[in-house]
């Protein structure tokens, strides 16, 4: 069921959140990165064929 069906009301149900929740929520809104256990990102890469996950920062080495 899609969360939207879930959740009638979500000024209630994000008031009910912490602070700390909050700011995760706004992180990952931001960076478009899904939030959740690195199995669903997982699954969410294999399903849409691309990385979600941050990818190892700066020049890929060079090979022999």
């Amino acid at each position: 069921m899609p969360l939207l069906d879930r959740v009638s009301d979500w000024q209630s149900f994000l008031t009910l959140a912490g602070k700390a929740e909050l700011a995760l929520l706004k992180k990952h809104e931001r960076s478009g990165r899904p939030l959740g256990v690195v199995a669903f990102a997982e699954h969410l890469e294999q399903e849409m064929g691309r990385l979600l996950r941050p990818a190892k920062r700066g020049p890929k080495p060079k090979t022999k």
